[in-house]
């Protein structure tokens, strides 16, 4: 599924009017190296004469795309470029909106931008202006350069400015810093220890993502990188989660949510385009915070997107590079994402597991092995052939034996995160028993109801010790457990258990309960309740989000 990027556009250029001299007009359809220098080009090709006469590298005559400009005609007052207004001005949410200014080509994307007014759109008081004052089509006269759809006016801009100091940053091309100021703000005080079941001063989510943030604003508007991408993606996390804490009400934190959310994805797109970039710390956590997007958000099959570009991006690293040393958490998020959502991943991409074994558990209660058994078990529903029962004798038997290790000396001096964690661990043990013996045996329901039990208290163990201070944990035990639950009662506890998740602000937390119901429901209608099955269920588009 393809991901276009924001269509860009220019503004016109209107001259000054005044009693004063007219101007002499300039051309700026020389080579760059010449524009750069205020010199008159003699425009030869493929280089000017006057470059090689004076021994220098002619840049050509090629158009140039920047992310954000602050260009200026001399005698005129600054006028933002479209690029630059998209990155700052079409981030306030009072901003008028502009059908087609920009868009992404998942459906569901669109039905999602669609319900919110469409303000998944920039304003129209960036777009060029017709002769009598209506502001222009944005997909009109367009062109393809590169992958990238442009609009003709863009040349014509660029013809006529300058180039922007490189001293001004991304920083520096925030109309309304205030916004950005309340979301990252947000994102330091509550989101960010949310996003974990248990929060403490490693939390990356602070230690890490906030200086590449930092380092994003800060550099040069002219330059599009994983670092502003990162940044882009925190605000639009905030954005989102401030949205659904609202109850839906602020409609202005979607707004921004929605831009946001845009700007890094064409950022992020630009980064994997840059194949120097392959090897970057920050492009990694940038396609791991753009997975957190979608989370918050709830956008439906939008993660898929971000899950295959995932995988590509593992695919390319294993090819360019044996030392991943430095990127072996990111490395390992990613794998594991992808285990949990059942995702079809080579053996190659799977080694990545036993590369990253020394780097921290990014998944509180969720062990190694466990990934390695569950990798394990989707290879065997994937599989031509149904398993032996030797086969699935000996992954069970590995299965029941993988029990949560606990040292027992250091429980007296655990405090909530401990024993969060260890409910965590059990919550994880007993969801992959249930998960082996209805989705790969594929027996009844009654079968594991002992085991969907102790599940159940074990998530409830957790919000106990917690005492509604905890973050989200990951979410495949509890659909696992909740999906298998066959009584009333075990229905009605987790139904509850949703419910209490649902304050952190997490739309995907909403959807997982509606899939359960709906779950719970089609058994309760069938005369075969053992044949429905959950992944059946959150396959369905509406439910198809993200499974943190």
């Amino acid at each position: 599924m393809e991901l276009s990027l924001p269509t860009l556009e220019a503004q016109t250029l209107r001259p000054r009017r005044g009693l004063g001299r007219t101007r002499r007009t300039r051309s700026f359809t020389g080579c760059w190296t010449c524009r750069s220098r205020h010199l008159k080009c003699d425009e030869a090709k493929p280089e000017c004469n006057r470059c090689i006469q004076l021994g220098t590298k002619c840049e050509g005559y090629a158009v140039r795309l920047s992310w954000s400009e602050s260009r200026q005609l001399r005698g005129s007052k600054p006028t933002p470029s479209p690029e630059c207004s998209k990155t700052t001005a079409g981030l306030s949410p009072q901003s008028p909106s502009h059908r087609g200014s920009s868009s992404l080509s998942s459906s569901s994307i669109r039905n999602s931008a669609r319900s919110a007014d469409a303000t998944s759109t920039f304003s129209d008081t960036l777009l060029p202006r017709n002769e009598s004052g209506q502001a222009e089509s944005a997909d009109q006269d367009l062109f393809v350069f590169g992958d990238i759809a442009v609009s003709t006016h863009i040349e014509r801009f660029l013809d006529r400015q300058q180039t922007p100091p490189p001293s001004i940053t991304h920083l520096d091309l925030l109309q309304i810093p205030s916004h950005q100021k309340r979301l990252i703000h947000h994102w330091v005080a509550y989101l960010s220890a949310k996003m974990l079941l248990t929060d403490g001063p490693e939390n990356e989510s602070r230690t890490l993502i906030l200086p590449m943030a930092l380092a994003g604003i800060m550099s040069s508007s002219r330059e599009s990188n994983a670092e502003i991408t990162i940044f882009h993606a925190v605000c639009a996390c905030s954005a989102y989660n401030l949205f659904e804490l609202s109850g839906g009400r602020a409609a202005g934190d979607q707004v921004l949510g929605l831009k946001h959310d845009q700007l890094a994805l064409t950022h992020l797109r630009h980064c994997i385009g840059r194949h120097e970039d392959f090897n970057s710390r920050a492009l990694t956590e940038a396609i791991l915070i753009c997975v957190t997007v979608d989370t918050i958000s709830g956008a439906p099959q939008r993660w898929r997107i971000h899950m295959a570009g995932g995988i590509a991006y593992l695919k390319g690293l294993r090819a360019r590079t044996r030392n991943v040393r430095d990127l072996s958490a990111c490395i390992r998020y990613l794998v594991c994402y992808a285990i949990l959502c059942d995702w079809d991943i080579p053996e190659d991409i799977l080694d990545f597991l036993d590369t990253t074994e020394d780097t921290p558990n990014p998944f509180p209660g969720a062990s190694l092995q466990f990934f390695r058994n569950l990798a394990a078990m989707n290879r065997l529903l994937a599989a031509r052939h149904f398993p032996s029962e030797e086969e699935l004798d000996r992954l069970e038997l590995c299965l029941l034996l993988d029990f949560p290790q606990t040292d027992m000396a250091q429980c007296g001096t655990w405090d909530h995160r401990g024993f969060a964690e260890h409910h965590a661990a059990k919550a994880f043990y007993y969801a992959s028993l249930v998960y082996f013996n209805r989705t790969v045996r594929r027996l009844p329901l009654e079968t594991v109801h002992s085991l969907t039990e102790s599940g159940v208290q074990a998530l409830e163990a957790i919000e106990t010790v917690g005492n509604a201070h905890l973050g989200c944990m990951t979410m495949w035990p509890a659909l696992v457990i909740a999906s298998e639950a066959s009584s009333p009662d075990q229905q009605l506890r987790m139904s509850s258990w949703f419910i209490t998740k649902r304050q952190l602000g997490l739309r995907s937390q909403q959807t997982f309960l509606e899939a359960m119901n709906t779950l719970w429901l089609k058994r309760a209608q069938s005369d075969e309740p053992s044949e429905i099955r959950w992944k059946d269920i959150i396959e369905e588009e509406r439910y198809d989000v993200f499974r943190l």
